[in-house]
């Protein structure tokens, strides 16, 4: 009886697993097909699940008013609950945030503590912000090895947005040289 219990919770966990990720897909289709509306409920449901990329995708669709009404203060909330369950892209998002105080107050070490996340995970953005704030010293001990370091694991990515700002803190901080 108590295996047939177990296996009965796996079989469970597994067809709701698949329903999960079948209503993120769903709502990527929606996204797709310009219904946003729709995506923005599928996503809605899910981060309130738990769902770690939904809650970005949330957060995103409250960021730029996409399928509802804008609203910062919502897209910070979903950022940091998808951030703090080790999502790259809304600790990337919440760093943006924190470096140039945008819905938060501006706050230099916050920022670094999340670009350091997702930068550690492969984020181009991240990687490029923390080569710009070890350059300068924003938030950390002025660094400039560091601060090549990251700048040229920005410049290496496929990203062409931190592509183009690592060449660019590249030059202004004259990383060649260390």
């Amino acid at each position: 009886m108590m295996m047939y219990r177990l296996k009965l919770f796996v079989l469970m966990v597994v067809l709701l697993t698949g329903i999960a990720y079948a209503n993120v897909d769903k709502g990527w289709d929606a996204f797709d097909k310009g219904d946003f509306k729709t995506s923005f409920k599928e996503w809605e449901i899910l981060a309130s699940q738990g769902d770690s990329e939904a809650q970005y995708l949330l957060g995103k669709s409250y960021d730029n008013g996409t399928g509802t009404l804008m609203d910062r203060q919502k897209a910070l909330y979903w950022f940091k609950e998808s951030a703090e369950q080790g999502n790259v892209e809304a600790q990337s998002a919440l760093g943006i945030r924190y470096s140039v105080g945008d819905t938060v107050d501006e706050d230099d070490e916050e920022a670094i503590f999340w670009h350091l996340k997702a930068a550690k995970q492969g984020n181009a953005n991240s990687q490029a912000m923390l080569g710009m704030a070890y350059g300068m010293g924003d938030g950390v001990l002025k660094d400039m090895p560091t601060a090549k370091y990251w700048t040229k694991k920005a410049y290496d990515s496929d990203n062409a947005f931190a592509h183009q700002q690592a060449k660019r803190f590249w030059e202004l901080l004259e990383l060649w040289k260390y």
